[in-house]
């Protein structure tokens, strides 16, 4: 009976790790939607800039009227970006706070993008 109850707590035990670590992944959902750019300064969203990623790790960089393509790879803390009629990616370190993107640009600044 001592067996079978500790064979049945291991097997729960493992049950319970395999659904936890699972949910854990690293999973493009956290980028999924539009974001966008936020002056840090004038504490506002610029609707002009933003990046839009899609479930299917595609998207796009919205700069005013100017539009850039680009499939991505989520890396859980960094997203590897790799825009349309380039050869070399881009790879950005990344966190999400709340509704907030925070991406560390090429020199190192903390750059901010809200949820739309």
């Amino acid at each position: 009976m001592r067996k079978t109850i500790k064979r049945l707590g291991v097997l729960f035990l493992s049950t319970f790790l395999i659904v936890i670590m699972t949910g854990c992944g690293s999973s493009s959902k956290g980028l999924e939607g539009q974001w966008n750019y936020y002056d840090e300064s004038s504490k506002k969203e610029n609707k002009d800039i933003y990046y839009t990623f899609n479930g299917d790790n595609t998207g796009s960089y919205t700069f005013y009227s100017d539009k850039k393509k680009f499939t991505y790879e989520d890396k859980g803390n960094k997203v590897k970006i790799s825009y349309e009629n380039t050869t070399i990616p881009n790879e950005f370190e990344y966190v999400i706070e709340d509704d907030m993107l925070i991406i560390k640009d090429s020199v190192g600044s903390d750059v901010k993008y809200k949820r739309k």
